[in-house]
């Protein structure tokens, strides 16, 4: 049974108890797979990642101190992970320890 959010009594009139059915067609599971025509409208999904070398990742060393746009001036004080997935703790000034995955970190050396 599908009872209605809304009742008549918001709008001056007597509730009433009566609740609406509903019923399922059950002549089988409902079929939810996408149609010919809309299987034509899909595009290729490009999964090949990039390499590393193309990706703007700073390399960075413990000790070197970097910019953020949002926290400030900082000091790398450790790495982890390699590549695309490189992980780096840094001491930014009045805000504290950071863990930025470098890739997305948008970090400028200074």
């Amino acid at each position: 049974t599908f009872k209605p959010l809304l009742n008549d009594s918001i709008f001056g009139e007597p509730v009433s108890n009566k609740s609406v059915e509903r019923k399922l067609p059950k002549d089988g599971p409902i079929n939810t797979s996408p149609t010919p025509s809309q299987l034509q409208k899909l595009r290729a999904i490009n999964t090949a990642s990039k390499p590393v070398g193309e990706m703007n990742v700073l390399l960075l060393a413990i000790g070197d101190e970097v910019l953020h746009e949002r926290f400030g001036l900082g000091k790398v004080i450790s790495l982890e992970g390699k590549g695309a997935d490189q992980k780096a703790a840094i001491d930014f000034k009045g805000v504290g320890v950071k863990k930025l995955l470098l890739r997305f970190a948008q970090l400028k050396k200074v």
